[in-house]
């Protein structure tokens, strides 16, 4: 997630993490970046915000789907090294969807 933020302050855009709900929001602190402290779905944000967010991040995650499809919001699947495989551990129809609906973009 460090590694991801730092590429996001570095395209000059200013990373707002929404934790997962299990997650605790204490460990993105140290980051410096924005801690949105909202235990319902991204979607929702994606919904009341639309015309203020210009792009979605994240890894696997159903909603960078959701943001493109439904809200028109580019988003993009970061793939760590080691995970570089994902979209083709996928099944046909799972992978189809995340190559259509995002853009991947490789991150350390």
């Amino acid at each position: 997630v460090c590694s991801v933020a730092k590429e996001i302050i570095d395209m000059g855009a200013t990373p707002i993490i929404k934790p997962h709900p299990v997650e605790s929001p204490d460990k993105y602190e140290k980051l410096g970046v924005g801690i949105l402290d909202y235990d319902g779905p991204a979607e929702e944000i994606f919904a009341a915000l639309n015309d203020h967010i210009t792009e979605v991040f994240g890894f696997n995650s159903t909603s960078l789907i959701l943001a493109s499809a439904l809200f028109n919001i580019k988003a993009t699947s970061m793939r760590p090294s080691w995970n570089s495989s994902f979209y083709t551990a996928l099944d046909t129809e799972a992978s189809l969807l995340f190559t259509t609906y995002t853009s991947a973009r490789p991150c350390q």
